[in-house]
């Protein structure tokens, strides 16, 4: 499975129209601030594309990497129609319930664990945790690029947390 592509309309290829089909619908009329919660999605497909990270289980965590957090889509829903890794990938990437201060830290908190438990078994990570890795990377750019147009109070909550998350991801950065 290849990982990195040169750049491309990844919006003309029929997985990603699949996947971004089905992350419309199940989001339905929920916004990411006030615009559509696609138009988020897109902005971090636009940036992983960008950094060309834009192979097949790279669209299809970015397009459902909200699900599981934000719909009443399930790990296992998403593993019985993309298979297991991009399951395990969302799976990295989902937000624990809530958005409060605690939940985000207990985001933090499990994704530290995994990265110390995958750096401890070997000093490279699976394609699928680069991938996932990269997707949140990607979701947090886009989060701050939002914040900054049009939402102060996610930039507050942002920049709140900007601590743990630079702990949590600075080891693979």
């Amino acid at each position: 499975m290849t990982v990195f592509h040169n750049t491309y309309d990844f919006f003309a290829d029929p997985t990603v129209q699949e996947v971004r089909a089905w992350a419309i619908q199940c989001h339905g009329d929920q916004l990411y601030g006030n615009v559509p919660w696609v138009q988020h999605l897109d902005a971090v497909a636009k940036i992983l594309n960008d950094h060309y990270v834009n192979g097949h289980w790279a669209m299809k965590i970015c397009y459902c990497h909200d699900l599981v957090a934000h719909t009443d889509v399930q790990v296992d829903d998403i593993r019985q129609r993309y298979g297991d890794e991009v399951a395990q990938g969302v799976a990295f990437c989902t937000d624990e319930p809530g958005y409060t201060p605690e939940a985000r830290g207990a985001t933090y908190r499990r994704v530290r664990d995994l990265l110390s438990q995958q750096f401890a078994l070997s000093p490279v990570l699976n394609t699928v945790t680069e991938i996932a890795l990269w997707v949140k990377l990607a979701d947090r750019l886009a989060s701050l690029r939002q914040a900054r147009r049009n939402s102060q109070a996610l930039l507050q909550q942002l920049h709140g947390e900007h601590q743990d998350f630079r702990d949590t991801y600075q080891v693979y950065c």
